[in-house]
């Protein structure tokens, strides 16, 4: 996967910006003041508490950009997630947890088509249970409910206990024709989950069915 151009992230710009301001507080820039220091610095800001340890070595690299993508992911600052999520992308390119950070990203902003070629990378080299419930509902959604079933599947081997992936499953089942294994999922699901949304009333409809 490549990315065209360098991601400079507001991250990379904080922390650039740090370093200036350490820089020029001391000889030749100003004489006769005592330098800031890292240690004297005071953020105000998450971005800038996330810049300032990762200058005092306290984040590494893959940590400040994840924790800083999570934080505008959360605040719904999509461009700077996907900014974040590109830069460890870009610094980590063959490593799975990169793909996924940014599969995720993507999934959570309805951006299905970015994101299945990431997680369908993922899955080639990690058991991961996340990427396989959205590969599996991401193809439920273009209507191939054949090619979700295994991926839906494999995401309840790994996690039994994601109960949106069990009744994505019992969905696809019903819609393939195998009405019994959708009912025994339900049931399973309702089991577990008894007030899971609409999973009493897929059961009733489709016991009804002859």
């Amino acid at each position: 996967i490549l990315i065209k151009q360098i991601a400079i992230t507001t991250l990379d710009k904080q922390i650039a910006e740090y370093q200036m301001e350490i820089l020029l507080s001391d000889w030749p820039f100003k004489t006769g003041e005592k330098p800031k220091t890292y240690a004297s610095l005071q953020p105000k800001t998450r971005l800038e508490r996330i810049a300032l340890e990762t200058l005092r070595k306290r984040k590494n690299f893959w940590e400040a950009h994840l924790e800083l993508a999570n934080h505008y992911q959360q605040n719904k600052m999509y461009v700077n997630a996907i900014q974040e999520g590109k830069a460890l992308l870009q610094a980590f390119p063959y490593l799975w947890k990169s793909r996924r950070v940014m599969g995720r990203l993507y999934v959570y902003q309805n951006n299905y088509k970015e994101a299945l070629p990431l997680l369908l990378s993922v899955l080639k080299e990690q058991n991961d249970a996340f990427s396989a419930k959205w590969v599996g509902a991401i193809y439920l959604k273009q209507g191939k409910q054949k090619e979700a079933i295994p991926y839906l599947e494999a995401a309840l081997e790994w996690n039994p206990g994601d109960h949106q992936a069990r009744y994505n499953l019992s969905g696809a089942y019903y819609l393939t024709g195998e009405r019994e294994k959708a009912i025994k999922e339900l049931k399973i699901l309702i089991e577990k989950a008894p007030n899971f949304p609409n999973a009493k009333q897929f059961l009733e409809q489709l016991e009804a069915l002859k």
